[in-house]
């Protein structure tokens, strides 16, 4: 309930028919709000924190809800720095900072065309499965403008994103799974395959990575083959295609400033 004691009475008598005097609606509030109301107030001063340090760290976007004064829900889009900020056609989607099951938080997709925003949003309430991305991504189909030219759908590698995805017949040859691990442990060895400036480059590259940490660069390997769509016609690296990887996702940017 919301405003002053008064305002309270009489939306209690609105919603459940109950008649209350003023001092007994300020008492049952007391009450109900004993228990929770400390810890409450502690989750929503962190929460609103949090969204303070988002917004003001320039690569975010974020919004507290609240409810009845109370902390509902908290709004967020998380934006890959060095792609969403250059490129006006990415879709964005991440979960990886839902910080616990029981919290609800609303899950935004991003659309950046021509540096007008485009927000969904999307509940994900318990894990970050593939029925949750699903209804994710469905939402994105149903309320999206049409998309005229190329996009890139960049989200996590886990496999409930890449089987959401891959459902999606007009999705699955446009994906681009973005999602490197910055503090490997071989960092070196990381940097010379993703530099490589040639298919065999970057064979001599992962197979020194194979030698000396056959687990991560595996890893590796594979991230970097999930890169290999990143739209036609940019070409893949299955096809031989001798553009580097990190190349090939600033070409597919500049592409998307200038068209």
């Amino acid at each position: 309930m919301i405003g002053n004691p008064a305002a309270q009475v009489q939306q209690v008598s609105a919603r459940y028919g109950l008649t209350m005097s003023g001092s007994q609606m300020a008492e049952y509030a007391a009450q109900a709000q004993g228990r929770t109301h400390v810890k409450r107030q502690e989750e929503f001063d962190r929460l609103h924190s949090f969204v303070q340090w988002i917004n003001a760290n320039g690569h975010h976007a974020a919004h507290l809800m609240t409810k009845d004064g109370a902390f509902s829900e908290l709004l967020f889009c998380l934006k890959l720095n060095g792609l969403s900020a250059k490129s006006p056609k990415v879709l964005f989607t991440d979960a990886t900072h839902l910080s616990y099951n029981n919290m609800m938080l609303h899950l935004l997709c991003q659309l950046d065309a021509d540096n007008k925003i485009f927000i969904l949003g999307a509940n994900i309430t318990q894990q970050e499965t593939k029925p949750a991305y699903a209804h994710l991504f469905q939402l994105c189909l149903s309320v999206m403008p049409p998309l005229w030219g190329e996009h890139t759908i960049l989200s996590d590698l886990g496999t409930a994103v890449t089987s959401a995805i891959n459902e999606i017949p007009m999705w699955h040859h446009g994906m681009c799974s973005v999602h490197m691990r910055r503090r490997l442990r071989h960092q070196q060895l990381f940097d010379a395959a993703m530099n490589a400036t040639s298919v065999s480059d970057l064979e001599k590259a992962l197979e020194r990575y194979r030698t000396q940490a056959p687990k991560e660069a595996a890893r590796v390997k594979n991230r970097i083959c999930n890169l290999s769509p990143l739209l036609h016609p940019l070409g893949t690296y299955e096809s031989h295609d001798p553009t580097r990887p990190r190349a090939c996702i600033d070409t597919h940017v500049h592409s998307a400033r200038t068209t």
